[in-house]
C-alpha cells in the first residue's frame, strides 16, 4: 500500500532580529502571548517555558505553544496569570498561578490541579508565589496570603497542606536553601526568616539589615557567599560571622531596584533590575558594574529585567518586562554594525547602502540609495554627509560605486547622474561626460577599476565600457557589439553593454562581469577575443562580483552561485546551495590574509575555504546588518578589515576574530501528527497505543495501515540560529 509520508523539518523564523553581538528577541508580535512576563524556565528536556500574565508559553526550538485556561476543560491551565515555574528532581513540572498549583503531564500535554488544604482541612486555591525543593526532598510552596504549604505524595496521589505556625506571616515573597542547608524565607510583612539544618530559626527585620517588604531574590557565588536583593535598597551580602546583611553600594544609584539575581560565569553575579537594566557584580573586585553584552539595538540601560537564565548550551536569556525575551548567544562573533538599528550610535541614516570604500586616510565613504554619501572617520564618527540639492555640483542621490585612484582622486558613480570627481572636503562634484553626443550620455555608472598605467576603467549599465587617463581626463569608449546576430567571438569588441563589475588582475587582464556572462580584455593588446579563446564563458549568467584569488584564479559571483575560473585552462567549477552556500545570489567576494573567501549574498555571508572546499555561513542572528546585502557593496581594507553593505546598513569585521561554532545539533522529535491531529499518550491507532510516553521520549510509534498520512516535527534545539541547521 502506498503510504503518504510528510516529513516536516520546522524551524522558527523569529519575529525580531538584532545585530551587533546581538541577541534575538521574541515579542508578542509573533511569538509570545503577552509582554507581561514573570519567569523563564528550562526543563530537563531543554524546553523553554515562559510564565506570563496572559498564558503559559512553551518553546521547543521548532515553535511556540501557548497554554491558557479553557472553561470546559479541567485539564487546561488553571489561570492565564502564571507566576512561577519549577521542576523537581523527579522531573515533575509545577506551575504556580494566581489561584492554585498544577503539574504538567508531558505525555498527555495536559495539566492536573494539585489539591491544597489549609491546616484546618478546608480546601483552598491560593496565589502561588514560590516553589522550592529542599535538599531533603521536601517541596515547599510559598503563597501570597496563606503562608507556606508542603507537598505530600502517597502513591499516585499528590496534594499540598498548609504548614501551621511555621512563620508568623501569610505573605511569602521568596524562598531559598543555601549550600549549608539553611532555609531562607522572605516575607512581605515581617522581614526574613532563616532555619538552619536543625530547624532553629532566626528572624531578621528592621532597616539596619535589609528593608522590609522589598526582598526580591537570593543566590550564592562559588565560595558560598549569600546575596540578597531588594527592590528598594539594592544588593546585600550576608555576613555569617556578624549574622547581618551588609549593603554593596552601587554609586550611580545606591537604591538600585533589583528584581532578580542569577549566578553567572566565574566570579560574576548577574543582576536584573526593575528599570535600570542589567548589571554584574564582580565577586573578586567586589564591585557592581554595567553588563557588557554589546547589544547595540536594544537599550539595556532602562530595561526591566525580571528573569535571567543560562540554558544548557550557554545561551543567556533575558526577560524584559513589557518588551519580550532576548537570547544572547553562548559564543559570539565580533561582527560590528553601523546603521539605523543601532540604539546607541547611527551615523549613516536608514537608507540602503549601495557602495562602500575606505580611502588612503582611513575615511570610510558610504554611498546610499537616495541619501547621498557619508564620510566616516577612522574612529567611526561622522565627518560629513553630502546630500543631493538643486546645485548642479551637488552629489547624486543614489551612489552605485566609489573609487579612489592612485592620484587620490575620489570618483563616484551614480544611478542617474553619471560619473563625478568628489571633493572630499566640500562635497562638490565635478561631473564628467562619458560621450561627446548628448543623446548618448551614459548616466548609470556601476563600477570602476584602475590598471598599472593610470587608466581608470568605467563600467556602465547599458553604455558599455569606458576608460580614462586619470592625468589628462581623456575618456574613450570601447567598441560594443550592437547586432545580436553577429558572432562576437570573431569580432574584437565587448559582447554586452550591461556591466556590473570590473576586475583588473595581476596578469594585466580586465575581467568584465555583465548581465550575459563574462568578458575579458587583454589591455596591452586591447584584445577582447584571445583571453577567453573565443569561448563563451558563463553565457546567460548575470555576474555581480569578481575577485582574483591569491593564487591567481578568478572567483565569479553570479545569480546562479559561485564560480571558479582557472585562467590558464578556462575550466570552471561551480558552487551552489547544494555545496553549502546560504544563497545562489552572490553580491560580493573578498579574501582575507589566510586565503579564506568572504562572500556576501542575499541571505547572509559565507566564509569559503578553497583548500577543503567548505563553507561556514553567518546570518543576521550572528550580528550581520541583515541577511540581504547589496551587489558590489564591499571593501577589503588591508585584508584586516572587511566591509559589506546591505539593506540595513554596514557589517564590518576583522576576519581573524570570527570563529565557528562546531556544536552538534541535538535532534529531537517535538511533535507527531496523524491526519493533522497531534499525537498524545492515550491515543490509539488500529486499537493499539501509538505511544506510551511523551512524544519527545518515544523511541517508536505504532500505526495502523489506515493511518497512512502522518507528519513528524523536528527541532535541533538550536534556539538562537535555527537558520544555520
Amino acid at each position: 500500500m502506498k503510504i503518504k509520508f510528510i516529513l516536516c523539518l520546522l524551524f522558527l523564523c523569529l519575529s525580531t532580529t538584532f545585530h551587533g553581538q546581538e541577541g534575538k528577541m521574541f515579542t508578542v508580535d509573533k511569538d509570545l502571548s503577552s509582554s507581561m512576563l514573570n519567569k523563564l524556565y528550562q526543563d530537563r528536556d531543554g524546553i523553554i517555558w515562559i510564565a506570563t500574565e496572559d498564558g503559559l508559553n512553551r518553546y521547543d526550538g521548532a515553535k511556540f505553544t501557548v497554554y491558557r485556561n479553557e472553561k470546559d476543560n479541567p485539564h487546561s491551565l488553571l489561570n492565564d496569570y502564571v507566576r512561577t515555574l519549577y521542576e523537581d528532581k523527579k522531573g515533575r513540572f509545577f506551575i504556580g498561578s494566581l489561584n492554585g498549583l498544577q503539574i504538567y503531564d508531558r505525555a498527555t500535554d495536559s495539566f492536573t490541579t494539585i489539591p491544597m488544604y489549609l491546616s484546618s482541612g478546608d480546601p483552598i486555591a491560593p496565589n502561588i508565589a514560590t516553589i522550592l525543593e529542599r535538599n531533603n526532598g521536601e517541596i515547599l510552596i510559598g503563597t501570597s496570603g496563606h503562608s507556606m504549604f508542603i507537598l505530600e505524595t502517597k502513591g499516585d496521589s499528590i496534594n499540598a497542606k498548609q504548614i501551621s505556625q511555621f512563620i508568623p506571616s501569610n505573605l511569602i515573597i521568596y524562598t531559598y536553601e543555601d549550600k549549608k542547608r539553611n532555609l531562607w524565607i522572605a516575607t512581605g510583612d515581617n522581614g526574613i526568616f532563616r532555619f538552619d539544618k536543625n530547624n532553629q530559626s532566626k528572624h531578621y527585620t528592621g532597616d539596619k539589615d535589609i528593608a522590609k517588604n522589598t526582598v526580591s531574590s537570593m543566590c550564592e557565588d562559588e565560595q558560598g557567599n549569600l546575596y540578597i536583593s531588594s527592590l528598594k535598597r539594592g544588593l546585600f551580602i550576608y555576613n555569617e560571622k556578624a549574622d547581618t546583611f551588609t549593603p554593596l553600594t552601587y554609586t550611580p544609584n545606591p537604591d538600585l531596584p533589583i528584581k532578580i539575581l542569577y549566578p553567572g560565569d566565574q566570579n560574576e553575579i548577574f543582576i536584573g533590575t526593575d528599570g535600570s537594566g542589567m548589571k554584574i557584580y564582580d565577586t573578586q573586585k567586589q564591585k557592581i558594574k554595567e553588563a557588557n553584552f554589546n547589544v547595540t539595538t536594544f537599550n539595556l540601560k532602562k530595561a526591566k529585567v525580571h528573569s535571567i537564565l543560562k540554558d544548557k548550551i550557554g545561551n543567556i536569556w533575558l526577560v524584559f518586562f513589557q518588551k519580550g525575551v532576548m537570547i544572547i548567544p553562548a559564543t559570539t562573533n565580533k561582527f560590528k554594525y553601523m546603521g539605523y538599528k543601532s540604539s546607541a550610535h547611527n551615523v549613516i541614516g536608514s537608507n540602503c547602502v549601495m557602495s562602500v570604500y575606505k580611502d588612503h586616510t582611513g575615511t570610510l565613504w558610504v554611498g546610499t540609495d537616495n541619501d547621498g554619501i557619508y564620510a566616516i572617520a577612522p574612529d567611526n564618527t561622522l565627518k560629513a554627509h553630502f546630500v543631493p540639492t538643486d546645485d548642479p555640483h551637488s552629489v547624486p542621490a543614489t551612489i552605485m560605486s566609489i573609487f579612489e585612484d592612485s592620484n587620490y582622486n575620489l570618483w563616484i558613480g551614480s544611478y542617474l547622474h553619471g560619473m563625478a570627481r568628489l571633493d572630499p572636503q566640500t562635497g562638490r562634484c565635478e561631473y564628467l561626460k562619458l560621450s561627446a553626443q548628448p543623446s548618448n550620455l551614459t548616466e548609470n555608472i556601476y563600477c570602476f577599476a584602475e590598471d598599472d598605467n593610470k587608466t581608470l576603467w568605467i563600467g556602465t549599465m547599458g553604455g558599455g565600457l569606458f576608460y580614462m587617463d586619470i592625468n589628462t581626463r581623456k575618456i574613450v569608449q570601447c567598441p560594443i557589439l550592437t547586432n545580436s546576430n553577429t558572432d562576437w567571438t570573431k569580432i574584437n569588441m565587448l559582447h554586452n553593454s550591461w556591466i556590473n563589475s570590473l576586475l583588473y588582475t595581476s596578469e594585466g587582464k580586465l575581467y568584465i562581469g555583465t548581465y550575459d556572462g563574462l568578458g575579458c580584455l587583454d589591455i596591452k593588446n586591447m584584445d577582447f577575443i584571445s583571453p577567453l579563446r573565443n569561448r563563451r564563458i558563463l553565457y546567460g549568467d548575470v555576474i555581480y562580483a569578481l575577485h582574483e584569488g591569491s593564487d591567481g584564479s578568478i572567483w565569479i559571483g553570479t545569480s546562479k552561485g559561485l564560480k571558479h575560473l582557472n585562467p590558464q585552462s578556462l575550466d570552471i567549477r561551480e558552487y551552489t546551495i547544494e555545496d553549502g552556500l546560504p544563497s545562489n545570489y552572490i553580491c560580493a567576494i573578498k579574501e582575507d590574509v589566510n586565503g579564506y573567501l568572504w562572500i556576501s549574498t542575499n541571505y547572509g555571508i559565507s566564509r569559503f575555504n578553497p583548500k577543503n572546499q567548505s563553507f561556514i555561513n553567518f546570518y543576521a542572528s550572528d550580528g550581520l546588518q541583515g541577511n540581504e546585502f547589496s551587489k558590489g557593496a564591499s571593501f577589503a581594507y588591508h585584508q584586516s578589515e572587511l566591509i559589506f553593505g546591505g539593506t540595513n546598513g554596514i557589517t564590518y569585521f576583522n576576519p581573524a576574530e570570527i570563529t565557528n561554532s562546531s556544536k552538534k545539533p541535538e535532534i529531537r522529535i517535538t511533535d507527531f501528527y496523524i491526519h493533522d491531529k497531534m499525537v498524545k499518550k492515550g491515543m490509539e491507532s488500529g486499537g493499539k497505543d501509538i505511544v506510551t510516553t511523551a512524544v519527545m521520549d518515544a523511541d517508536h510509534f505504532q500505526l495502523s495501515h489506515k493511518d497512512n498520512s502522518f507528519s513528524i516535527e523536528f527541532s535541533a534545539m538550536e534556539f538562537f540560529s535555527p537558520e544555520r541547521i
